[in-house]
């Protein structure tokens, strides 16, 4: 049954219903244009897109070309930051610490180093870098714990770790934190910490 025969039963029904006029869209008493053949390769991409589109959740994402970041040449992969790496030099002298040093801590180091220089003017110190030294100071005993963790935390005495002489003295955070400022048992500390760096200086 097409459009027409559709019109028809309808408007039988409204004459026995009593209509004596009824209005007509005078478009749909125009003959539909032909439908353009589709292929059947048309066919499925056109199913397969509808599909696609009703499922539930579909996003369609457009690709955009990614720029390169400021500083980094085209098609050249960023290196990353190394971590921990090894120092490639050899040097005297290697200090630890077991956390990092307060301002404070690292202007005593500074005054450290340059005493040290006072001695052994052409001495290489590293200060928590890997380095192949010749002799270690571990500052604190959580500095000696961290790369002996069976060692006994024993100030001023000499161990050996991976066979290189090495001495835990005191951390200079230590004594700023422990010791009243100016007090003879601050200053017999900071004397210790100083022939302890003397004696990793002699051993050279």
């Amino acid at each position: 049954m097409d459009i027409y025969d559709l019109i028809l039963e309808n408007l039988e029904l409204e004459r026995e219903l009593g209509t004596r006029t009824v209005e007509i869209d005078r478009a749909l008493l125009v003959p539909p244009k032909a439908e353009e053949p589709i292929h059947a390769s048309e066919s499925v991409a056109t199913t397969q897109k509808v599909k696609d589109e009703a499922r539930p959740g579909s996003v369609q994402v457009a690709e955009v070309p990614v720029k390169p970041a400021a500083g980094q040449a085209d098609g050249v992969e960023p290196r990353p930051a190394g971590k921990g790496e090894a120092c490639a030099d050899v040097c005297d002298i290697a200090f630890f610490t077991g956390r990092p040093l307060s301002e404070r801590g690292m202007e005593a180091m500074r005054k450290t180093f340059a005493a040290m220089r006072k001695i052994r003017p052409e001495i290489s110190i590293r200060l928590n870098e890997r380095c192949r030294s010749k002799v270690i100071i571990l500052l604190g005993s959580d500095a000696l714990l961290k790369r002996q963790p069976t060692a006994r935390p024993v100030r001023g005495a000499w161990i050996a770790i991976d066979g290189i002489p090495s001495i835990m003295t005191y951390s200079p955070d230590f004594i700023f934190g422990h010791f009243q400022e100016n007090s003879p048992r601050m200053n017999k500390a900071k004397l210790d910490m100083w022939n302890d760096v003397k004696s990793a200086v002699a051993r050279l």
